[in-house]
């Protein structure tokens, strides 16, 4: 059965406002982040802000000014009537003289996730400002999600990779090489099906080449590189949905838009309307 979710992300970091409209929505589960971007952030400045916060802040998701606590934020989803589908942690993984702060990070988000009765961890990253990695870099990287993977399993908690452009794994030879080199049984797959498109990379083939690995998916439109709402690009979300159910896929699938021209509210409202209608799905 695919459950359904929505992100948090288009509305920032201004999580009570996204549990709103998500709830209003009449979507039933949501996913947020562990240090969530704000308004103002540039793609470096972001990059930075999470460095700084990695060294100097002990639990990241202290960030939001919604919650400091996992039974804060229970408190919340109780109100809304909501669950909690998962949380999506950002790294370099590659920076040597960062590393051993940004696991320790995540493995605290991993605590909380666990903490709240969620089931799953989304890892996003691998990169540096440059876009230029080595084999070096890639061994690094590999062996840093082993070691949150192992720290996950170990809680009960499944770490999902999320292969995004900009990163180490963005192409579908980059996605190849992460499957091989990485233990399928410590790091489940994440995709994010405009992401792959942005890689050049076609999702429907990938679910099916990748049954075994997804474990949870983001649902996404894309057109002209850029994001929109479902239904409003041009992916062949019908085939995407197909294909998931061939696979007998049993999880979560997260509607994400990062920034929209209309309000988050009716941003949300559109893709449910389109999951409804068009993809027969339940929310």
């Amino acid at each position: 059965m695919i459950s359904i979710a929505y992100h948090t992300i288009t509305w920032r970091d201004n999580v009570q406002a996204a549990l709103t409209d998500i709830a209003q929505a009449g979507f039933k589960a949501f996913e947020t982040f562990s240090f969530p971007p704000i308004a103002t952030d540039t793609w470096p400045g972001y990059v930075s802000r999470l460095t700084n916060a990695y060294k100097n802040q002990k639990d990241t998701y202290l960030e939001t000014e919604a919650y400091k606590s996992p039974q804060e934020l229970i408190r919340l989803m109780d109100k809304y009537e909501l669950k909690m589908a998962s949380m999506y942690c950002s790294g370099l993984f590659i920076d040597p003289g960062l590393q051993e702060y940004e696991q320790q990070a995540i493995i605290n988000a991993m605590h909380f996730v666990r903490e709240i009765g969620c089931r799953h961890l989304i890892l996003g990253g691998g990169m540096n400002l440059d876009g230029i990695y080595t084999n070096s870099d890639y061994n690094r990287f590999y062996e840093a999600l082993h070691v949150i993977g192992q720290a996950c399993k170990e809680v009960g908690v499944l770490a999902c990779y999320h292969p995004h452009s900009g990163t180490m794994v963005e192409t579908g030879d980059q996605l190849d090489q992460f499957c091989r080199e990485t233990d399928g049984a410590l790091i489940a797959l994440a995709p994010d099906i405009a992401h792959l498109v942005r890689g050049e990379t076609d999702p429907v083939d990938t679910i099916y080449k990748y049954a075994d690995r997804i474990q949870y998916i983001h649902l996404k439109d894309i057109r002209d590189n850029e994001f929109y709402e479902l239904g409003e690009g041009l992916i062949d979300l019908p085939g995407v949905v197909q294909a998931l159910k061939d696979i007998a896929y049993n999880g979560w699938a997260v509607v994400e838009l990062d920034d929209t021209t209309h309000t988050p509210l009716e941003s949300a409202m559109i893709s449910r309307k389109y999951i409804e209608d068009e993809l027969s799905l339940t929310l």
